[in-house]
Formats: C-alpha cells, structure tokens, sequence
C-alpha cells in the first residue's frame, strides 16, 4: 500500500476503544467508545444540515427582495421598526444554527441528527443520561474546541484515554457508539401490550435510573451475554422491589420488569 493510500485510511482505521463502566448498581458495563472517524462523519453531517438551512432562509430571504415583497413590507412598516425587522431576521437566521447541538442533544437524548445517523451518543462517564447543563457546558465549549477547524477537539480526542474533547473533560461526558443493527430506544420508556400484565407490583420503588441500566445493560451486547451480569442485576432489582423468590431467567424477569415499571408509570399514574 503507498503513501496515498495510508493517508486515505487514516480515519477508517483509528481505534475503537472499548470503555468499562461501573454503575451505581456496581454493575461493570463495557461500551465501545465512539472513533474519531464516527465523530467526524457525524459533524460533516450535522454541518450539511446547518448549511442547508442557511442557505434556505438567505436566498429564500433573497428571493422576496427580488419579488418586490419586501419593498413593500418597507413602505407599510414605519421607519424606525425598521430596525427591529431585521434584527428579527437575524435572529431567525443565526440563531437555530448556533443552538443547533444544544438543542438537538437536549430533545434527541444526547445525539444531533449527525449523531444518530452514524449511530453516536453522548453520555455521562458512568454510562447515565446527561442534564441540560451537562449539555450546556459541552455547547459552550465547543466555542474553544473548533478552533483552528476543529483542530483542538480532534487532538484531545487522539489524546485523552476516553476519546474526550474538551467539552466532554468539562461536562464528564463521553460519545459511545450504538449496538450496530439494534434499534436502541432514545427514552427510557417503550411499547407494550395495551392487554399488558403486571407481574410485579412494587416496580414504582425502582427509579428512573434503575431503569436505565437495565436497558443498557441489555442493549449492550457484551453485558446482555454475560450470565453473571445478568444474574446480579436481576438480584439487585428483585432486592429493591423485595421479589424474594429464585430467577431463573434473567433476561426475562430484567425485561419484565421494565414493562411493569412502564405500565404503572403510563397507565396507572
């Protein structure tokens, strides 16, 4: 393979590394932590995304000038509103561009549209669902990190051990990617039978978070394999919602679980 060839696969073949987590279950959970290639696709996507709509509302803004409608819009707006107009159309054409990776993380459940299709998240280190400030602060930053072109995030990402830039070292977050092939659910709740069955009565002791390292633990593929994770997870549960019988199926008595919490949550609340 020659020179060219070497530097045109240096994204594809940069390490995936895999990161194991402890919960607050201590429960060990392995993800494989987003590459830089993931991260930079999930950009050039997410810059596409906010071009276009740049380029939508300038011409579309163009285009009312050269219909005459804005001319118009002048002579039956008095002078001094003037002002106000545009700094309205300036705040509908900047504004979603530079709120865009705040917003979409905050309503997306840690990912940009970017993210979701390569197939990225963001979470908190110990695997959790990452708060609006979190958010903030890794949006905030991104302001340090894109300089010079994102040169600053690109080498604290090949650097720190956790492939953080410096927005995730700030907010303790990392990007992991999605179980390939597995539709992972973005909230904590999913469908059931509306005909649905509680098994067990005392899942409302359980909270949100419970909640969420079953999921993960489940739609992890390492972690849904391994019987002795399984097998403690399903007794930590059981503990709290005081389930004293034997499981013989953890797999099964974890998913039931969640649908019972989900059911009490949704329907009976």
């Amino acid at each position: 393979m020659n020179r060219k060839d070497d530097s045109k696969n240096i994204i594809n073949n940069l390490p995936m590394n895999n990161l194991e987590v402890n919960t607050s279950q201590n429960i060990n959970i392995n993800f494989k932590l987003a590459s830089l290639g993931d991260r930079i696709l999930a950009a050039l996507i997410d810059g596409l995304i906010v071009g276009a709509y740049f380029i939508i509302i300038f011409f579309g803004f163009l285009g009312l000038i050269d219909s005459g409608a804005i001319d118009g819009l002048q002579q039956s707006i008095p002078s001094e509103a003037r002002v106000t107009v545009f700094a309205i159309f300036m705040i509908i054409l900047i504004l979603p561009m530079l709120l865009y990776h705040l917003l979409c993380e905050q309503f997306m459940n840690g990912q940009s549209f970017g993210k979701r299709a390569i197939g990225i998240k963001v979470v908190k280190e110990d695997s959790s669902q990452p708060s609006f400030g979190t958010y903030l602060i890794r949006w905030f930053l991104r302001i340090i990190d894109s300089v010079p072109s994102y040169g600053i995030a690109v080498v604290s990402i090949l650097l720190t051990e956790k492939s953080q830039r410096l927005g995730d070292l700030a907010a303790g977050t990392i990007v992991i990617r999605l179980n390939e092939g597995k539709k992972t659910s973005d909230t904590l709740f999913f469908e059931f039978d509306e005909n649905h069955q509680v098994v067990y009565d005392n899942v409302l002791k359980l909270k949100d978070r419970d909640i969420e390292v079953i999921k993960a633990v489940l739609n992890n593929s390492a972690s849904a394999n391994n019987r002795d994770i399984l097998r403690k997870l399903s007794y930590k549960i059981a503990g709290i919602i005081e389930y004293n019988s034997q499981i013989d199926d953890y797999k099964g008595f974890l998913n039931q679980v969640m649908k019972d919490y989900n059911y009490k949550c949704i329907v009976e609340d």
